[in-house]
């Protein structure tokens, strides 16, 4: 079923500032597990205070003062990685794990940079950046399942443990007008599309520009679906379809809810088209504050 979504959101202080942190939330969850994961398997404890001090990052996340951490999160990254690249050389038979805390570690270094920045200014960004974006996360996420599943690019076939993506961009030019939060956005629909789908599954992103001024996002994947009477509370801070009871996903339900406090912000339309067990279609429009569209109109999205 389809609808169109229009509620308020009701959000606590505490709930925006982890909406707002939630992607940092997950690397921390990830640079956690992965520190724990190799202090346990090969008996190093260099790296345990590292481990206590991401729990420790991870309980500022949802106050108004984490971002004044900024400086001393990217010293003990700096401190992280020569310690890391040292065990490379005391430890070579752990090369592979400690590579991938490496990976994670410029990964959140990056994240970090763009939170310095005000991620909802409007941009030009590089449509080869949205591509790029998307497969350095998409590649963090199937090193920490430690070969659960991988993800596949079309046209490539798909595989028994794989997820195909296909990724299509429609612009006029090399760049979009697009607010960088708008990454984030993107991040979350697919790790959700992810979770909530077989191995062997395709998901569909199509991200093109909407007239006048604005953007379109659209994400199509085939999992367990929402039921018909939860389709318009999913967006709500933390909540859960009955569906996804038992399932082990890591997150913390707030994809959805960011990506239509940010299609408010912007003054979209959002939609959501969906059943049990059959797939979902999530759509929805931006448009830039100074735009003619800054208000929805009845055919912002087809």
């Amino acid at each position: 079923m389809r609808k169109e979504i229009t509620g308020q959101l009701q959000l606590e202080d505490r709930e925006g500032h982890l909406l707002d942190n939630h992607s940092l939330l997950n690397l921390f969850n990830v640079l956690e597990r992965q520190i724990e994961a190799l202090s346990a398997a090969a008996g190093i404890s260099d790296l345990k205070p590292y481990s206590a001090f991401c729990v420790d990052v991870l309980m500022t996340l949802s106050g108004p003062d984490f971002s004044r951490r900024f400086g001393e999160i990217e010293q003990r990254f700096r401190e992280l990685a020569r310690s890391v690249k040292a065990l490379m050389e005391t430890h070579p038979e752990q090369r592979k794990p400690l590579a991938d805390i490496l990976e994670t570690l410029a990964v959140a270094a990056s994240r970090l940079g763009e939170f310095r920045k005000d991620r909802f200014e409007w941009q030009s960004i590089p449509c080869e950046a949205f591509h790029r974006n998307l497969s350095r996360f998409l590649a963090a996420t199937e090193r920490v399942s430690q070969g659960r599943f991988h993800f596949v690019y079309a046209p490539a076939p798909n595989t028994e443990n794989g997820y195909r993506i296909e990724f299509q961009i429609h612009s006029i030019g090399a760049t979009l007008k697009a607010p960088p939060v708008l990454h984030d956005t993107i991040r979350d629909l697919v790790a959700n599309a992810r979770k909530y789908s077989k191995p062997g599954s395709e998901i569909f992103l199509r991200l093109g520009e909407e007239k006048p001024n604005g953007l379109r996002l659209r994400v199509v994947d085939e999992g367990i679906g929402i039921p018909e009477d939860e389709i318009e509370k999913v967006v709500q801070f933390g909540y859960r379809a009955s569906n996804t009871t038992g399932r082990r996903t890591m997150g913390g339900g707030y994809g959805l809810t960011k990506a239509y406090q940010l299609c408010q912000k912007f003054g979209g339309r959002f939609f959501i088209d969906s059943s049990k067990d059959r797939g979902t279609r999530i759509d929805f429009t931006l448009f830039p504050p100074a735009s003619p569209a800054g208000k929805p109109e009845k055919n912002g999205v087809p």
